[in-house]
């Protein structure tokens, strides 16, 4: 799809508070946890919404949740890289080898921090992310940049990872 090719736009402040950034999280996790087929993660664009947020599960945090990310932008990629098998939600039947930083710095906004306190600007964090989680942020990025994990493609899956 050509909109999945499109960059996303940030989302502010005034985004967080409407009904609309709540329905979109809906979505996302609805999307992204649907038993018929499960994720580990999602960008807005994949549910239609031309916005820079994420839903990544955390398999480096206890109980493996998933969080969301607003405004995600990743600062750096270790040299060290792992070449691994990803499939993508909006490309179905579509599997191949992709090669990822096993570490990245991601600076972004929790939701979480906006609705807790009062004020009128997105507080940033960063935080260093490595292993298969930093592979899926790695993906997820690449969506609200126009960048499908096929562009990126060295390969088809080893037919014993099928």
């Amino acid at each position: 799809s050509l909109f999945l090719r499109r960059q996303a736009l940030p989302l502010g402040i005034g985004e967080l508070k409407s009904e609309e950034f709540n329905i979109l999280q809906e979505r996302m996790l609805l999307t992204v946890n649907d038993t018929t087929n499960p994720g580990v993660g999602i960008a807005a664009p994949q549910v239609g919404v031309s916005r820079r947020m994420i839903a990544v599960q955390r398999f480096d945090l206890p109980d493996e949740p998933f969080g969301i990310y607003i405004n995600p932008v990743i600062t750096h990629y270790s040299d060290s890289l792992v070449l691994g098998g990803e499939g993508c939600l909006s490309i179905p039947d579509v599997e191949g080898m992709v090669r990822r930083s096993l570490e990245i710095t991601l600076r972004y906004s929790d939701p979480e921090d906006y609705l807790s306190e009062t004020g009128d600007s997105l507080k940033v964090k960063t935080e260093t992310i490595r292993g298969f989680t930093a592979v899926i942020f790695q993906h997820e990025v690449d969506h609200l940049n126009g960048i499908l994990f096929t562009d990126k493609m060295v390969g088809p899956l080893p037919e014993t990872e099928k």
